[in-house]
């Protein structure tokens, strides 16, 4: 039963496209006065390296179960920021409920509504959602 609604859930997220759950970032930015940001490749890249591997081997946590941050992630990928973040969610496949919860966090809803913040990658696996931020 739980690798079914896993292999549903799985079918379902590929619906919710970097560019949607983009969209729906980028509309609350605007809401709150913030800049827009813009889909970079290697954040994408780097976003779902995290969802996978975070899914694959079972932990949820911005760093590995070894301890590396999340941020050397997104170095390992060829993206070399100023700053970044990131943002993760599971068991959600609705976009607007995804920034509606994160808004609800304080942690991320500064993630979300840092202005430094130019660059987004969005990534899945499983029932999980990784979304990186940089500024290069």
């Amino acid at each position: 039963m739980n690798k079914l609604f896993t292999y549903i859930f799985s079918i379902y997220l590929t619906i919710v496209t970097p560019s949607i759950l983009t969209t729906e970032i980028n509309q609350y930015r605007k809401d709150n006065g913030v800049s827009q940001v813009t889909e970079n490749s290697l954040l994408n890249i780097s976003a779902t390296k995290k969802a996978c591997d975070m899914y694959k081997r079972g932990y949820w946590s911005h760093d590995t179960p070894e301890g590396t941050p999340f941020f050397i992630l997104i170095k390992k990928v060829g993206y070399w920021y100023r700053i970044a973040g990131e943002n993760i969610i599971r068991n959600n496949t609705d976009p607007k409920i995804m920034v509606e919860k994160w808004s609800k966090s304080p942690t991320h809803n500064k993630v979300m509504l840092d202005g430094r913040y130019t660059d987004i990658g969005v990534g899945y696996c499983g029932n999980i959602v990784v979304t990186h931020y940089g500024d290069l």
